[in-house]
């Protein structure tokens, strides 16, 4: 029997990878998942009463650290993807301090509360993987994504990090993707290349599973592209990424 926490896990990515977890291990699987909505949680409870927890929380806030590290305290944890995030994008000249607050307590300190909670669990289990949800946006920053890239790049670093310190203990890998079909991205209102939807994203994601890379990045079609732009001179980065807004 697999252990697994998943948060996020009220729509999008985290839904899918919930969805795609409980098909792949075939009954043997206890999954937490965890969000804000409890209502959308218990919905997914029902599609495998016996093997999935919900659990409402806020992992912006400090204050969800003690309740988690007493619903793991006597858990193993064999594998946990932190899915949960949120994106707001600048539009200057209006820099507004109070945005990247936001996304940097929904994304990277979401990150740092749940890894604090989770580390004792995972430490007891045989073969632990630890992913973090970061985005191909990381690699290089993209115009309007101050905030949002800034706290991605943060997670990256975080993981990344964390790969070295815990090489013999626990495996660690990053999931930088480009454009998922989700709630979030429905809200873009720029083109958005290679785009897959959120089934596709979590097959992709379940699928890293058996060699655990530090990277799993999607549709690689994008995010090739993306890695290429990041490795360019600077002056031929500014010229592309001044196309990118026109």
């Amino acid at each position: 029997m697999k252990h697994i926490w998943v948060t996020g896990a009220s729509s999008g990515i985290g839904r899918s990878l919930v969805e795609e977890l409980l098909e792949v291990n075939q009954g043997q699987v206890k999954i937490w998942i965890s969000s804000r909505s409890k209502a959308k949680l218990e919905e997914i409870k029902s599609l495998a009463p016996e093997q999935v927890i919900p659990l409402a929380i806020d992992l912006s806030s400090k204050s969800c650290v003690p309740q988690l590290q007493e619903t793991f305290q006597n858990e193993v944890l064999d594998e946990v993807y932190f899915i949960a995030g949120g994106c707001e994008y600048i539009d200057l000249p209006n820099f507004d301090s109070e945005i990247f607050l936001r996304i940097m307590n929904q994304n990277f300190m979401s990150h740092v509360y749940a890894i604090e909670a989770a580390l004792p669990s995972l430490r007891r289990s045989e073969n632990p993987w630890l992913v973090g949800m970061s985005s191909s946006v990381a690699w290089t920053g993209l115009p309007r994504a101050e905030a949002y890239g800034s706290s991605k790049a943060a997670i990256y670093h975080l993981m990344q990090s964390l790969r070295a310190d815990l090489k013999k203990e626990i495996d660690v890998s990053v999931i930088c993707a480009g454009f998922v079909e989700t709630p979030l991205t429905d809200l873009n209102d720029f083109p958005m290349p290679g785009k897959i939807s959120s089934k596709e994203a979590a097959r992709r994601i379940v699928k890293a599973e058996k060699s655990r890379p530090f990277e799993i990045h999607f549709p690689r079609r994008f995010t090739y592209g993306l890695k290429l732009l990041a490795r360019m001179p600077q002056w031929i980065q500014d010229i592309l990424k001044q196309k990118m807004k026109a």
